[in-house]
């Protein structure tokens, strides 16, 4: 790599080294995957023909990353998400090209603040090119989350077998220049999972519990709605029938989510079921007034709500 190549790096320096505080203890994320390219696949009708015998097709394997893209993936596992600093030392020693290493310090060798940290990486693509100085470079696109932003890509260049430059979408021109050489589409603009999920545990809290079925709840008790007023059914139902419909539309979302989330979908599955099941309850009929004997019961509700909580709150700790 000639030395125009090496100065041009310092523009970039601040991505490659993260903004960093060691004020922070932020864990990083161990479950970091990669992924062949998103590009959409397309199947082309075919004329019908006397089908031949039929034979179980095999699924062709994965392609095993690259020394590029292994490399890449390291770099946000080791390098911006870790909090060992000698490991982010050993990493920078190792791993970067000996023209960025001058611009580290051991000082700024510290804790990556969490709202840069880039959660649940997993390589999409990579590609080859030949910059204007002749280098051949091996281009990574990641993608993962970000508690602070939206969804997050980052692409990391690479020479020599060594990491040069890494760059988020905030470099709007160059970044936008080097994400056309890949082929797959850009992701929809979209708020992390992690993000969405919180926000659903306030759903479940606010809307469908205080809103909704603690009413009937404490109607059931004695009388009156949650606050010791007049029960006002129907507005109370109203109420529900927009929440039921928001809480089908979560129960898609995280259906869509990755396998990294399968413990999320194991705790939201009985709550979506018995929400269901109180809601079609009280489309039959509302409880009774005082009734000491009323089967709209809300305890196992409430169990599998505050287990919800408690798993995404888990979560939301761990990637602080």
């Amino acid at each position: 790599m000639n030395n125009k190549l090496v100065l041009s790096l310092i523009v970039a320096c601040a991505v490659l080294s993260g903004c960093a505080s060691d004020a922070n203890t932020a864990k990083p994320d161990n479950t970091p995957t990669a992924a062949a390219p998103t590009v959409a696949a397309t199947v082309q009708p075919t004329a019908e023909i006397t089908p031949a015998p039929t034979t179980t097709p095999t699924e062709a394997p994965k392609a095993e990353p690259t020394a590029a893209e292994k490399l890449a993936l390291d770099y946000i596992i080791t390098y911006v998400n870790n909090s060992d600093v000698a490991a982010k030392k050993k990493f920078v020693a190792e791993h970067l090209h000996p023209g960025v290493q001058a611009l580290f310090k051991e000082a700024q060798l510290t804790e990556t603040e969490p709202e840069l940290k880039v959660l649940r990486p997993k390589v999409i693509e990579s590609t080859e090119y030949t910059d204007d100085n002749g280098t051949k470079v091996d281009a990574v696109l990641l993608q993962g989350e970000k508690r602070s932003n939206m969804y997050n890509e980052v692409i990391v260049l690479i020479a020599d077998n060594k990491i040069f430059r890494a760059m988020e979408a905030v470099e709007k021109a160059e970044f936008s220049n080097l994400r056309s050489k890949f082929k797959a589409p850009v992701p929809a603009v979209t708020l992390p999972p992690l993000t969405v999920l919180d926000e659903l545990v306030n759903f479940i809290i606010v809307d469908v519990w205080n809103k909704g079925f603690a009413e009937f709840h404490y109607y059931s008790k004695n009388g009156k709605n949650s606050v010791g007023e007049k029960m006002d059914i129907q507005a109370t139902m109203e109420r529900l029938a927009v929440a039921m419909a928001h809480k089908k539309e979560s129960d898609s979302y995280i259906a869509g989510l990755g396998a990294e989330y399968d413990d999320v979908k194991k705790v939201w599955a009985p709550l979506s079921q018995e929400t269901d099941s109180l809601y079609a309850q009280l489309l039959i009929g509302p409880p009774k007034p005082k009734d000491p004997n009323t089967k709209f019961d809300t305890e196992v509700f409430r169990q599998y709500r505050d287990d919800f909580q408690e798993k995404i709150d888990t979560m939301l700790l761990e990637n602080e």
